[in-house]
């Protein structure tokens, strides 16, 4: 009967409970298998003081690639967002399993020698529990999206950081080759000064010096 129907839409829903860690392990297997470094991400409960020191021990010292990506996923409010919609979803999936409470009623009547007879009942929704096990797949199926999402955010975030901090060494790298440059042809410059005072070199010859001292400065 009624009990009966209940009983196979539960077993077909399964018996779902909200983890802990919010579908968090999953998310940092899957980041875990593709990268090193953005799966040092803090996964767990942490509050922000410790976050924000975290960061600045690793800004005391000379940042590379690494330290930069660990900096980037300590502080990044996308991944705060990013975990909290991760809770949503699973959440959802739990929401999406469960049956709503069965109604209880129960009918007494008038029995031929003055007594009662009571009559008790048990209703569950049939097309509630007849689509159980399909809301559960596609809680489970929303919720394995959500998983890949977040783990593409963060292996998204790291190649970012990772592109940002190679574009900030090659600018510096290049700023201080320009600054050697300019240094050279400033000295140059000084240098045809001299030969020019000396009458070694004509006025054009020093104009030129002192050009492209000038252009190498700016």
């Amino acid at each position: 009967g009624v009990i009966a129907i209940a009983a196979t839409g539960l077993l077909l829903a399964g018996c779902v409970s909200l983890p802990e860690d919010r579908g968090k392990g999953e998310v940092q297997q899957l980041v875990a298998a593709r990268s090193a470094g953005a799966a040092q991400a803090p996964w767990g409960e942490v509050a922000q003081d410790a976050l924000e020191t975290q960061a600045a021990d690793l800004l005391a010292r000379p940042v590379d690639a690494d330290a930069a990506v660990q900096v980037a996923l300590l502080k990044s409010p996308r991944l705060r967002a990013l975990f909290a919609d991760l809770g949503i979803a699973q959440a959802d999936v739990y929401d999406a399993t469960r049956l709503s409470n069965p109604s209880l009623g129960f009918e007494s009547l008038s029995a031929s020698g003055g007594g009662t007879q009571t009559t008790w009942s048990l209703s569950q929704g049939f097309m509630e529990v007849l689509f159980a096990g399909y809301r559960n797949r596609q809680g489970r199926y929303a919720l394995l999206e959500s998983q890949q999402r977040v783990a593409h955010e963060f292996l998204q975030l790291e190649a970012d950081v990772r592109s940002a901090w190679q574009a900030h060494a090659a600018a510096r790298l290049s700023a201080r080759l320009r600054s050697g440059s300019a240094n050279a042809a400033r000295v140059s410059a000084e240098l045809a000064g001299r030969f020019h005072e000396a009458g070694n070199i004509s006025a054009l010859q020093l104009a030129r010096e002192q050009a492209a001292a000038s252009s190498a400065h700016i």
